[in-house]
């Protein structure tokens, strides 16, 4: 059809990294719009690239590799990470590439009209499955008001803190648990991020439940490891909706020096005594793989404590390379 341009529908591309929130996907490659452009030349029509990555921006001159029809072609990227093409009109499956560490991009046919200008958006998919480190938090617990500064060593990309981190969190801590900050009192510290690796843990111990034993083995566990009963409902209230949503889960607890792979805390004065626990979990058939129980550290309440819980999902095939 003479000066019009007919979009066989695109090959959406909506691989999107698993967490264990439901997150908004977004479409590799579409056209957002498309006209009739007159000061176009007669035989010829332009396309319009505006380009985004997951999670970071583009360095300063960034190249897009692409093909067309199998010409191979580079672009660099303008300051607005955009980039331009002209072609005549035709049908064309278009090719892109940016580098190893993201997906490349491939258009189903597309037919250009004459004289058209087009305006498509890529965005590149990363290859790594990012994991959401949800809700760490830290309770600290003093024998006398005490003036507290924590640091924070996270191996991933630091996301929501609350109150917010600015290098370190300093406050007074007061033996009912509130941390006193100059505008508000606060009753733990909140953080959370993504990482791209997963510390070692051995994935042969930990715990298969099933859903009706989720709740009993919390309830249960969180004593044992020496929550009070706040700490306790805490962790309970969100985690539990997660974990019972699915007949089966694996988990397996991070303790102590174990999570400090994940994220180290370097507190003064330091506790008398502190337990720290990270919960890895996904969901799991119960014959794919045998565990032997974890030995959980118990918890004395001693002095001048601290503890602090926190949680990721994964992907079973960290765990079941044989699968």
């Amino acid at each position: 059809m003479h000066n019009s341009i007919l979009i066989t529908i695109l090959l959406l591309i909506v691989t999107a990294y698993s967490t264990a929130k439901e997150r908004k996907v977004t479409a590799s490659f579409y056209i957002s719009s498309s006209k009739l452009d007159k000061s176009i030349n007669d035989g010829s029509s332009k396309i319009t690239f505006s380009v985004s990555q997951d999670y970071t921006e583009f360095p300063d001159n960034s190249k897009i590799v692409m093909s067309y029809n199998d010409s191979d072609i580079e672009k660099t990227l303008s300051k607005d990470n955009e980039f331009e093409l002209t072609l005549k009109p035709g049908k064309y499956v278009f090719k892109f590439f940016y580098n190893s560490d993201y997906e490349e991009i491939i258009t189903d046919s597309v037919e250009i009209g004459n004289q058209m200008s087009v305006e498509a958006k890529l965005n590149f998919k990363h290859t790594l499955i990012l994991i959401e480190v949800e809700k760490p938090v830290i309770y600290l617990y003093t024998e006398q008001a005490t003036p507290v500064n924590i640091s924070l060593d996270f191996k991933g990309d630091l996301g929501f803190t609350y109150p917010k981190y600015e290098g370190k969190w300093s406050f007074m801590a007061h033996p009912n648990g509130k941390l006193e900050f100059e505008t508000f009192e606060h009753s733990y510290l909140f953080w959370d991020g993504q990482i791209n690796q997963l510390p070692e843990f051995d994935p042969s111990t930990g715990f298969i439940l099933s859903k009706s034993e989720v709740l009993p083995f919390l309830e249960t566990s969180l004593v044992r490891m020496g929550f009070n009963s706040n700490e306790k409902e805490d962790f309970i209230t969100y985690w539990g909706p997660e974990l019972s949503q699915f007949d089966n889960v694996f988990l397996h607890f991070m303790c102590n020096s174990e999570y400090d792979q994940l994220a180290k805390l370097t507190i003064d004065p330091k506790p008398d005594t502190q337990q720290r626990i990270f919960m890895f979990w996904c969901p799991i058939r119960s014959e794919q793989l045998q565990v032997t129980p974890q030995n959980l550290p118990k918890f004395s309440r001693n002095g001048f404590h601290l503890l602090e819980w926190g949680g990721a999902q994964i992907d079973s095939k960290y765990l079941l390379p044989k699968l």
